[in-house]
């Protein structure tokens, strides 16, 4: 998957070579696709840094993506490879905030930036960070033009998709919903020449991961454009009986 790993003073870069398999059908980068990396990439840095996913399931703790902003100033076309940069921000209380810069042909196209929280896999509750990293000398100052993703509003939405049950093939290592079908069954329910024009691309996209998703759950998404900016639509995903919980929401800039 990866073209190459490298680490500089706490940063490191992966390269990755887009098949066609992964792109859409204007022949770019989905940002389901382009949020997988990131996450892809942020657990290469972990590894190396000894924090990772199996040092803390070690532990019976893992680490949950709870909020994600991306910025891009052009779209990712699959004709090139694509560099993806990472690094620790801040680590706070129980959260720690990881940003992310994006290049490819040799230009920085954009930057992501995402906060984390590690669970305890028995308890299903907040691990602090103290016990992930007993000092702070992973952070990194590191100048990026892109804030902390914030908590999305509350909106009703004006049109729904078809409900889905959460399966087999939908769920991640933690046995619940993949973070990553959150996103594409958001996308999949946009009308495609209004909000994903070939023309098009997606310049910001803030999501919050709120609440988890069990096996045999059923879900449904559902959207409305900004009342005042016609390129904002907001998408939220939520339990078929539980409408008022917002399991995953998305505001998206075309």
């Amino acid at each position: 998957m990866n073209l190459f790993i490298e680490q500089k003073d706490k940063i490191l870069t992966a390269g990755y070579a887009p098949a066609p398999f992964m792109l859409d059908y204007r022949k770019k980068l989905s940002i389901a696709t382009l949020a997988n990396y990131l996450v892809h990439t942020a657990e290469l840095h972990a590894d190396r840094n000894g924090f990772g996913v199996e040092k803390l399931q070690s532990k019976k703790h893992s680490w949950v993506l709870i909020r994600l902003a991306i910025e891009l100033k052009r779209a990712i076309h699959g004709n090139s490879n694509l560099h993806i940069s990472t690094w620790v921000d801040k680590i706070f209380g129980i959260t720690t905030l990881r940003c992310y810069q994006i290049a490819q042909d040799d230009e920085v196209i954009g930057y992501a930036s995402s906060v984390w929280s590690a669970i305890d896999l028995e308890k299903r509750s907040p691990v602090r960070m103290t016990e992930i990293f007993p000092d702070k000398n992973i952070e990194v100052t590191f100048e990026h033009s892109i804030e902390a993703p914030q908590k999305l509003p509350s909106f009703s939405p004006f049109k729904y998709g078809l409900p889905f049950e959460v399966g087999y093939s939908s769920m991640d290592i933690n046995k619940h919903f993949n973070s990553m079908r959150y996103i594409e069954r958001c996308f999949d329910i946009l009308p495609l020449e209004e909000a994903l024009p070939e023309t098009g691309f997606c310049k910001r996209a803030v999501m919050n991961f709120n609440k988890e998703a069990l096996h045999g759950e059923r879900l449904v998404a559902g959207y409305c454009k900004d009342a005042v900016n016609d390129s904002l639509y907001h998408l939220s995903i939520t339990r078929v009986d539980e409408p008022e919980t917002v399991l995953f929401a998305i505001d998206y800039y075309r």
